[in-house]
């Protein structure tokens, strides 16, 4: 009996609370209190994993940062030796230009050095036939004189006494 007393008791003095703020903060107050306690379990081991996943997710970034970072570096040395062979590259093509020119100049000037030389011995050879050709003008001109003075100005007798002179000089017999 004593416990339906205390039920009735309890039941008298609970009351109607007309205070909406008042009652909305109690409210709260229990359904906290009520959540904490069914579901507090399950929330905190909710929030312990949650927080696991979040410290591996950053450990895993912060591991593929480190990676990242060593590709970097990796990437910024390929890049410095392919500068370098680049430069070395470009020098090459520098000098063999260079040497091209010079082996063209070269060629060239060896070219025209045996054209001049083959042009003077064309010349030269021109020059002799022409002195050979004007020589044996001048020789048959002369001969077409002599022979021409020698008709006007000798007699038939001496025209006999020179050609016998010629024919003894020559070692011929000559009949008188």
């Amino acid at each position: 009996m004593e416990i339906f007393l205390n039920t009735s008791t309890l039941i008298n003095s609970i009351s109607i609370n007309t205070d909406i703020l008042e009652t909305n903060l109690i409210n709260i107050a229990i359904l906290v209190v009520v959540l904490i306690q069914f579901v507090g379990g399950a929330f905190t081991t909710a929030l312990a994993d949650r927080k696991q996943k979040i410290l591996e997710n950053v450990n895993d970034a912060e591991k593929r940062l480190s990676e990242a970072k060593e590709r970097l570096s990796e990437a910024n040395i390929q890049l410095a030796q392919t500068k370098v062979a680049i430069d070395k590259i470009v020098q090459e093509l520098q000098l063999t230009k260079i040497n091209l020119i010079k082996n063209g100049a070269n060629q060239v000037y060896q070219e025209m050095l045996t054209v001049i030389k083959e042009a003077e011995l064309n010349i030269a050879r021109k020059e002799q036939n022409l002195l050979t050709i004007l020589k044996q003008e001048i020789m048959t001109l002369a001969i077409h004189r002599v022979v021409a003075k020698l008709k006007k100005d000798l007699s038939v007798a001496q025209h006999l006494r020179i050609i016998n002179k010629c024919i003894t000089r020559l070692g011929g017999f000559v009949s008188e």
